[in-house]
């Protein structure tokens, strides 16, 4: 018998949370129908956990007959681990091993009938409230200043360091809907988004490279696009008019942005305090949290390349839709545009410092 058997006692694994950071969704967790994560098909799955093993059973396996299991048996199925190696995979998870565990280890449901949503809003906050603080040196805060030379990391807020797994559900097609490729763990930008009244509403990831202060770049099977090294966590509130509040407001001024780099390069280039909305869609809905006496909002765009649909520009249409939203709540607006199309304030950035403009360090 395998030592790795010995030291683990199925009935005490927090599956969920093992099967989540397998990539295994919210609706394949909820004890409903659901796709399968092996054979991909429709509504045949259920993960009803009701010994405590993690217990699953699918009415149409593979070819169509039926199968049922434990959480080990959809280790090694998703990992493709022989048994021996699928408790060593779920050993070292539960950090058993001299190596750290490098996924959040959310709380499992305490009752039966905790929700899901309960479970995946944990999971959640465990990205960023399990992550470090950045400090010079780090992977995030050498990938940062990477990309916007010069910033005292120090001054960041509601960022963070993580060292977590990414997963791929991979293309849906008839031979593989719904498996999930684990590619392995990485180091992990997480911001903590803060909803207008300020109570975090998601967070937000980015990889990294694990050789170099860049971002992620992992691929399909045969395709040569990387896949987004960018994820979000779900929904703990409403994500409508928040940001990542990556520095305090000066004297009732703050800028928006959408990507973090973004935002932190235009603090470079200007000094006005700037948060991250993430993306265009939320910049334009952005709302400017009561109590912190903000009067004047500097709006740093994208200045995105036409687009042949709409003939505006896509970041530049979401900036001025926001800019009007604010100036009729009566707030000072100050627009800001890259000089160049089809870049962004970090392109700006970097841009100066090539040539050989003064760095500001701030």
């Amino acid at each position: 018998m395998s030592t790795a058997f010995k030291r683990v006692d199925l009935a005490t694994v927090p599956w969920l949370d093992v099967l989540a950071t397998l990539g295994l969704t919210e609706e394949q967790l909820s004890g409903s129908g659901a796709s399968c994560p092996v054979c991909g098909g429709n509504d045949r799955f259920t993960f009803d956990d009701r010994k405590g093993n993690g217990d699953w059973i699918c009415r149409k396996h593979n070819g169509g007959n039926p199968a049922s299991g434990g959480g080990i048996n959809l280790v090694m199925e998703l990992q493709v681990l022989d048994f021996v190696h699928a408790l060593d995979f779920v050993r070292e998870w539960m950090g058993d091993c001299s190596r750290q565990v490098t996924a959040p280890i959310a709380a499992r449901p305490e009752k039966k009938n905790e929700t899901k949503k309960v479970f995946f809003e944990k999971l959640t906050r465990a990205f960023y409230e399990t992550g470090d603080e950045l400090v010079a040196g780090s992977p995030v805060a050498s990938y940062i200043l990477a990309r916007v030379p010069g910033l005292d990391i120090q001054r960041l807020k509601n960022l963070r360091q993580n060292k977590l797994l990414y997963t791929d559900k991979g293309k849906p097609d008839k031979a593989k809907s719904g498996t999930r490729k684990v590619f392995g763990d990485f180091y992990a930008m997480v911001g903590r988004y803060q909803n207008p009244e300020g109570k975090m509403a998601t967070t937000h990831r980015t990889y990294l490279h694990p050789t170099k202060s860049a971002k992620l770049e992992v691929y399909r099977d045969g395709s040569s696009d990387p896949l987004d090294p960018r994820k979000q966590g779900a929904s703990l509130l409403d994500v409508h008019g928040g940001a990542i509040r990556l520095l305090d407001p000066t004297d009732g001024v703050v800028g928006v942005a959408e990507g973090i780099e973004t935002a932190l390069a235009a603090f470079m280039l200007t000094g006005v305090p700037v948060w991250s909305c993430l993306n265009r869609v939320l910049l334009a809905h952005f709302i400017v949290p009561p109590g912190l006496g903000i009067h004047t909002v500097h709006i740093f765009a994208d200045y995105d390349h036409v687009d042949i649909n709409t003939g505006g520009s896509p970041g530049m249409v979401s900036a001025i839709d926001l800019s009007k939203t604010l100036k009729s709540k009566g707030f000072k607006v100050v627009m800001h545009r890259p000089s160049k199309i089809g870049t962004d304030f970090a392109d700006e950035w970097l841009m100066k410092v090539q040539r050989g403009g003064r760095l500001r360090v701030a």
